[in-house]
């Protein structure tokens, strides 16, 4: 207080000083990690909280509140993933001759814009077991492709569902049979 703030301190020391900017998309994708470790919408003051790392005062210096900075996040989150690449991939015995190759239309990693809207869809639980990390602390929830991705399946929000690590796993590249009901 004695200069007036850190910055006037660090300037009269004869440092530099420099404001470390966050990317608004890792400030999003750091609202929706702590939003999906608690299973609901976060507050304010729990962001200077792990699994947080950027505190609340970081969404109000960037929309000029929390409440925009929310706003901002459900603008983010519901917008239609477009992908920005074409992923090639090749199966084993087009490897062999590598004269043909498979183009994706989609990434095999499911962005965080996707998984949001798919943990949404979900609930927030596993669609197998039901685990949900608001319950069950240390669950971990995943993006699964139902047709998996080694034998052709896209990365798209008909064809990725929400799983813990332990049916995941569990369930490798396998096909699942439908229920019917």
């Amino acid at each position: 207080s004695r200069f007036g703030g850190w910055p006037n301190a660090l300037k009269r020391a004869g440092l530099k000083t420099h404001r470390l900017q966050r990317s608004e998309d890792e400030l999003l994708e750091n609202l929706m990690n702590v939003w999906v470790a608690k299973g609901r919408e976060p507050h304010y003051r729990e962001m200077a909280e792990p699994p947080s790392v950027f505190t609340g005062k970081s969404y109000v210096n960037t929309w000029g509140g929390w409440l925009k900075a929310k706003e901002a996040f459900v603008r983010w989150a519901n917008e239609e993933d477009q992908p920005d690449r074409v992923v090639e991939a090749a199966s084993r015995e087009t490897r062999q001759s590598e004269s043909v190759v498979l183009r994706r239309a989609t990434p095999r990693c499911v962005s965080y814009r996707l998984r949001w809207r798919i943990l949404e869809r979900d609930g927030h639980r596993c669609v197998s077991c039901g685990a949900s990390p608001a319950i069950t602390p240390g669950v971990q929830l995943q993006g699964d492709h139902i047709i998996p991705w080694s034998r052709g399946g896209e990365t798209t929000f008909d064809n990725v569902q929400v799983k813990c690590s332990r049916c995941n796993y569990g369930k490798a590249d396998l096909f699942e049979i439908p229920s019917e009901s």
